[in-house]
Formats: C-alpha cells, sequence, structure tokens
C-alpha cells in the first residue's frame, strides 16, 4: 500500500475559508459523507480560544457553500459542528477519492488555508492520478509519496473482523454510530470478548504506525 501526504487549497470551499479567516483556530474533518441528493455533510471539529470559535458558525451560516452549520457539541475550547455543503456552489475533494481508487487515511486537518490530506492506495500510479486531477481543482504543496508498512501488521481473522464491523457500522465515527454490545451481536461473541479482540487490533496498528 502506499501513503501520499499533502497540503491543499482550492476555491468554493468552506474549509478553507473558514482556516483563513480564523487563523488562530485549527480545523479537524473528522468525516464527510454524500447525501443522497449529493450535498456534502461534514462533521468538523474546531479547537482554540473560545473568542473566536463564537465567531465561527456566524462565518459558516453566512457562506455561499454552506447550507446549513449546526453546532453538535461545544466545550470551554473546541466546538463540533455538522456542516452541509452545496453541492452546487462548493469544490468537493472526498467524492474525487474513489473514483481514482483512493481513500482517507485519517481526519483533513485545515489551518491558514490549506487543508491537509492524507491518503491510500494499493497502486502509486492512483495516488498521482489523484494528484494530477486535483492540481486541475487548486494548488498543491508539500507532497510526499511512500510506501507504508501499513500491510506488515499482522491481525487474526477473529482481531479482522472485528475491526472491520467496527469501522464499517461508524464506530469511530464522531458521534459514534453504533455500541460495542450491537457490535458484539453483530459478531456472535459477547461483550468483553469483542472489545479483547478489538483492542487487539487497533494496539498492533497504533504500535506499526508510530515505530514506522
Amino acid at each position: 500500500m502506499y501513503k501520499c501526504k499533502f497540503k491543499f487549497t482550492h476555491k468554493n470551499c468552506w474549509l478553507i475559508d473558514v482556516s483563513k479567516k480564523f487563523p488562530q483556530l485549527t480545523f479537524i474533518d473528522n468525516a464527510a459523507y454524500v447525501k443522497p441528493n449529493g450535498d456534502l455533510m461534514d462533521i468538523c471539529l474546531v479547537k482554540g480560544e473560545t473568542k473566536h470559535i463564537k465567531e465561527v458558525t456566524k462565518f459558516l451560516r453566512k457562506h455561499k457553500c454552506v447550507i446549513n452549520a449546526r453546532i453538535v457539541e461545544k466545550g470551554k475550547d473546541y466546538l463540533f459542528l455538522q456542516v452541509t455543503g452545496n453541492r452546487k456552489t462548493m469544490s468537493f475533494t472526498t467524492p474525487l477519492l474513489p473514483k481514482f481508487n483512493c481513500f482517507r487515511m485519517g481526519d483533513v486537518v485545515a489551518k491558514n488555508g490549506y487543508e491537509e490530506w492524507v491518503v491510500g492506495a494499493s497502486k502509486k500510479s492512483d495516488i498521482n492520478a489523484l494528484i494530477s486531477d486535483l492540481k486541475t481543482h487548486g494548488k498543491i504543496i508539500n507532497k510526499h509519496i511512500r510506501k507504508s508498512a501499513a500491510k506488515m501488521v499482522k491481525l487474526t481473522k477473529k482481531q479482522r473482523k472485528a475491526l472491520e464491523l467496527a469501522y464499517y457500522n461508524r464506530y469511530y465515527k464522531i458521534p459514534r454510530g453504533i455500541d460495542l454490545g450491537k457490535l458484539a451481536s453483530k459478531m456472535g461473541i459477547n461483550k468483553s470478548t469483542f472489545r479483547e479482540h478489538l483492542k487487539r487490533a487497533e494496539a498492533k496498528i497504533i504500535k506499526d504506525y508510530l515505530e514506522e
């Protein structure tokens, strides 16, 4: 598998524009979904000083590319937003990934007018094709492609099954789409056993990532 890290800026994107408007804040796109009508819904974590965070929602609700910006959760120095982007006015990056057999590896972080992406693909040529296409939509800097050692992680069949169930049932999304008890039922085992399989799988992947 190949992994590519790069920074990307483009027009007609609320995430780019809000990160320019509020350079004191960090914007983390946790998840993105294409709705049936083609609009894109994002779950975005905003981190920084409260006095700046309060202005973010006002800015987004007036943005030409945003249909709605709703507060999901807020704290002293953070804010979770559900933002729905307008397919008619917004430039989308996420829907391009499957077109080139690529996928997101982690959150997209926006700071000072650039999105920081990490994408993966089984072939280097697929990543290069994606990058070439993105360049027609905006500017890419700090691109770095390398072969990932992630394929060296050895999971047991039960660990892989537990991880796949958790991922595809949105266990890792914010907010979570399912709890451990229901995942265990889907796998036909008790909750504590499922938790052990999942934790062992996560520990192997995290160890591999940090020691890469």
